[in-house]
């Protein structure tokens, strides 16, 4: 059983990266309602009042994807 179905409204951070970019491919070939890709220029997530003035308006449910580069 899934915990997403077809009027899930899905958020995905990293939406421009390898991981973000096929998820959000995924969800929107799987038929789900509503998928909204944001990336770091779109949404300042250390900001917990941007966040909150987000999700207000957008899916509840999300994927955080982060990428660390190591020197």
């Amino acid at each position: 059983m899934s915990i997403f179905n077809r009027k899930s409204r899905v958020l995905i951070t990293g939406a421009k990266g390898q991981l973000g970019s096929y998820l959000v491919d995924y969800f929107k070939k799987s038929n789900i309602r509503s998928v909204v890709g944001i990336d770091i220029a779109d949404l300042d997530i250390t900001n917990p009042l941007d966040i909150e003035q987000f999700f207000d308006k957008n899916p509840k449910q999300f994927f955080q994807i982060v990428n660390t580069l190591y020197n």
